[in-house]
């Protein structure tokens, strides 16, 4: 396939994912569950909490009642 054409093929593909990534702008949460035996648990949470409170998300427990 040639240079140019597999571009514009590309370009095509590109498109249709922009489009689609425009369509779906929801907000949705996600929950982390860190098991296992042994240490590296609370580590593995508390590093977790840090870089997403770093990237100016949430962080935390809400509680429901």
């Amino acid at each position: 396939m040639s240079d140019e054409r597999y571009q514009q093929r590309q370009q095509r593909v590109k498109e249709k994912v922009d489009a689609r990534v425009a369509q779906s702008q929801d907000e949705r949460g996600i929950i982390i569950v860190f098991t296992g035996n042994g240490k590296g648990k609370t580590t593995a949470a508390f590093g977790t909490a840090t870089r997403a409170v770093g990237h100016g998300k949430k962080s935390g427990r809400r509680a429901v009642y």
